[in-house]
């Protein structure tokens, strides 16, 4: 975890941060998908490349990162950003150091 900062969120109940995406992006009419990255191999995987499967997937070579991706898209084409109000995380999220998540931290996204 170091290796992507010095400082950390962690949100030990995922299922509550994604409740509370899920009903920010409902209200402001956007599309939502969710789900962990795909890798391939550029030299022999086909890309998919329909929506929304092409936003889940990463060459190997950053396979290490063990991605996984929040999909908010506008359903009419806009080309302004969206700001998503979610409200306050302090409840469900806990600041920390990075380091002190190495070891400890078990992600299960199944």
């Amino acid at each position: 975890m170091i290796n992507y900062g010095e400082h950390a969120v962690a949100i030990p109940r995922m299922e509550l941060f994604v409740e509370r995406l899920k009903k920010a992006a409902l209200k402001e009419n956007l599309d939502f998908a969710m789900g962990p990255v795909d890798y391939y191999d550029f030299a022999k995987d086909k890309v998919l490349d329909e929506y929304p499967k092409i936003a889940f997937q990463k060459r190997r070579e950053f396979s290490y990162q063990r991605g996984f991706r929040f999909l908010l898209r506008k359903k009419d084409a806009v080309d302004k950003h969206v700001t998503l109000e979610i409200g306050d995380l302090s409840d469900i999220a806990q600041s920390c150091k990075s380091v002190d998540l190495n070891g400890q931290l078990e992600i299960n996204v199944g």
